[in-house]
């Protein structure tokens, strides 16, 4: 496998676009999984051939998986499947093959290493090619490396522990003096088997003498010889069954930190010295995070005059003290903290790694992610220019009067209040009246502080700012005492606020429902065309005291005004639009029907829960939005015991599509609460007249 490194210029550029239909995502999607395989594939063959070279080491890295790590940000877990699938497929040429092809997924492939042999590898493969890759992990599972797969496809895993090492002639001087220990202690012969299981066992013990005092082993028992000599630059390892050559780099690790007899400078470091020097570390190298095969390391050395003190030494494991000593790596300054480690050249090894690829050009469109931030000031209504919440907006007026006088941004302010009553508009018409930049975003959205960094001066708004996350909210706590941007916060539930973020709002305004006169002069500067008197009143009675519903019913009588082809909103339009949503006069739908005819049969309280029951709704969808309607209007009342119809009020005819309309033209379950000849047309009128 080859692939050239193009330059930036020559690299495409990846285009994310929103609003893709089902066949178009799919299509994407399978073509970007691909491209990930692919990638995949390359990373394993690149990162095993670094393994297999040692070219890591020149880069001044421990291994492969190290530089996987710190280069290119990768887990530890997927370096190690990288490689060992990388080194796995360069012994099964055929299922490299059926990937390359397109005939089989990388997921599969990952399996089939692990099972797959050369004898045996195209078995497995038309297995592959005939089950899912669920079904393909089940029989994996079930088998072992070297058999084929069965025709069944069922199997129990044997169970088998191998363990093998490669050993340097120091490495295995130290594991033969400790089995000799072992040996006199145990009075007879250990094999590998029971050694092995002895040293864990020691290791997993150690932690039952914490907090007593560490006890030493004498140096005769722990003692490794090492024979150099400074004519020839040779060193020597002494052993029961002769000398044995070690390395230039085996022979300065152990000269590092070892007593040279006859020359200045002689002593080793100390036994307390390393110990604090170990736990100071925290027992692992400083370089690569490993512990095992831990040295302590003079930074200065000591045959160029280096000390014993603190500041001169530090942990390293062997590989990366010898990788030191063999010239890849360079280490200068004073542990623990200003530590600098270099490659041979110089280069920090904690630098920022080069970014290599294509591009990725995200379109941008309304609701998708947030775009670079503008400084400008916002453009639109001001305070004065809407309609409704006079008091509410006779507050921000004066916050940003007096903000504008002192040269800061507005004090933060915190809008509570049922959804569509305008918090966005005043928190927009705020930024307007200052002259600041207006930035918005939604609470549960928002996973970083980093998302809520905007231009000084700016006013930001944080919609169901109760749903941001504690630990974001608690950094934005010294964001807002700093005072220099305008929080408003957006809320329907207060009481689910941390009470330090609460605190924190100098001004906490509550949006109440609008008045049939405000709404109908909001649907008047909305409606694009003459409108009739009595359908505005009409859209404005039926839109429960909330803008929104009130504009969203507009838009529905202007599709129907279109699809007639009229050119006037006329009252006739606006009951046939009322009656196409099943809703009457006061904007009552089905479900309130449903839950007023329920609380009437019952003529005892009924308790939320239960009514909730009888409906078949969520309680927090009646809470939410069925309840507080039945309450605007009167038309319950709430007791100790339960929910009961309102004693101070009769009903209408009918809750259901339009008052007027007679109640036999209604369709199932849209039914009357009480028959039309108990109420009388007058009754109706007054009531719908109220609201």
């Amino acid at each position: 496998m080859s692939i050239a490194p193009k330059s930036q210029d020559e690299i495409p550029a990846v285009h994310l676009r929103f609003g893709l239909d089902a066949q178009e995502l799919e299509g994407t999607l399978l073509l970007h999984n691909r491209s990930s395989d692919v990638a995949r594939r390359a990373l394993a063959f690149y990162l095993h051939d670094m393994q297999r070279r040692g070219l890591h080491q020149a880069l001044g890295f421990v291994s492969a998986v190290q530089f996987a790590r710190q280069r290119l940000e990768m887990s530890r877990r997927l370096a190690r499947t990288l490689i060992t699938v990388g080194a796995a497929l360069q012994e099964l040429p055929l299922i490299d093959e059926a990937f390359c092809q397109s005939n089989i997924s990388w997921s599969k492939v990952r399996l089939l290493t692990k099972i797959a042999t050369p004898e045996n590898e195209k078995a497995w493969l038309e297995r592959a090619a005939t089950v899912s890759c669920e079904r393909l992990e089940l029989e994996v599972r079930g088998s072992e490396a070297g058999r084929p797969p069965r025709e069944d496809g069922k199997g129990v895993p044997t169970v088998k522990f191998k363990f093998s090492a490669k050993l340097s002639p120091l490495s295995h001087e130290f594991l033969e003096q400790a089995r000799k220990k072992l040996h006199e202690e145990a009075g007879g012969d250990l094999d590998d088997g029971e050694f092995l299981q002895f040293l864990a066992e020691y290791f997993l013990r150690q932690g039952e003498h914490e907090g007593q005092e560490e006890k030493t082993v004498g140096s005769s028992l722990f003692q490794v010889t090492v024979n150099h000599c400074v004519n020839c630059s040779q060193s020597h390892l002494a052993t029961d069954d002769g000398p044995i050559a070690l390395t230039q780099e085996e022979s300065e690790i152990v000269r590092c930190d070892g007593e040279v007899l006859g020359a200045k400078n002689a002593s080793p470091t100390p036994p307390s010295t390393r110990r604090r020097v170990l736990a100071r570390d925290g027992h692992r190298c400083v370089h690569c995070q490993g512990s095992r095969n831990l040295h302590v390391h003079h930074i200065i050395f000591r045959e160029n005059g280096g000390t014993h003190d603190l500041g001169n030494l530090t942990t390293l494991c062997s590989h990366c003290h010898g990788m030191i000593h063999d010239g890849f790596l360079k280490m200068t300054g004073v542990a623990p903290f200003d530590l600098v480690v270099t490659d041979r050249t110089g280069r920090s090894l904690e630098g920022e790694r080069p970014h290599v690829g294509p591009e990725i050009h995200m379109d941008p469109v309304q609701g998708g992610p947030r775009g670079p931030l503008s400084s400008d000031p916002a453009q639109g209504k001001k305070l004065g220019d809407l309609v409704g919440q006079d008091a509410v907006r006779e507050s921000l007026e004066i916050a940003c009067s007096a903000a504008q006088r002192e040269n800061r941004a507005p004090r933060h302010v915190l809008l509570q209040g049922p959804p569509g009553l305008g918090k966005t508009s005043l928190a927009r018409a705020l930024a307007v009246e200052s002259g600041a930049p207006f930035v918005a975003c939604t609470g549960p959205a928002v996973t970083s502080i980093d998302e809520l960094l905007v231009p000084e001066g700016s006013i930001l708004l944080i919609d169901e700012i109760h749903g941001l996350p504690r630990q974001v909210a608690e950094v934005l706590y010294e964001t807002m005492d700093q005072g220099k941007i305008c929080v408003v916060g957006a809320t329907t539930h207060p009481h689910l606020m941390p009470k330090p973020l609460l605190d924190r709002f100098v001004l906490q305004e509550e949006l109440l429902a609008y008045e049939d006169r405000d709404l109908i002069q909001i649907v008047n500067q909305a409606s694009q065309v003459e409108i009739a008197e009595e359908a505005c009143q009409a859209i404005a009675r039926a839109s429960m005291g909330t803008p929104r519903k009130a504009l969203a019913l507009l838009a529905s009588v202007d599709d129907l005004r279109l699809s007639k082809g009229e050119t006037r909103t006329t009252m006739a339009l606006v009951e046939e639009t009322l009656g196409r949503k099943r809703l009457d006069k006061l904007g009552l739908g089905p479900r309130h029907s449903q839950a007023l005819k329920i609380l009437k049969a019952r003529r005892s309280p009924t308790g939320q829960a239960r009514l909730a029951a009888l409906m078949g709704l969520d309680r927090d969808v009646l809470s939410s939005t069925i309840q507080p309607d039945l309450l605007r209007l009167d038309l319950i009342d709430v007791t100790p015991r339960g929910l009961v119809p309102s004693p101070k009020r009769r009903f209408p005819a009918t809750y259901v599509a339009n008052s007027l309309q007679d109640a036999s033209q209604v369709k199932e379950p849209y039914v009357p609460l009480l028959s039309a000849t108990l109420v009388s047309n007058s009754l109706v009128e007054a009531l719908s007249g109220n609201f």
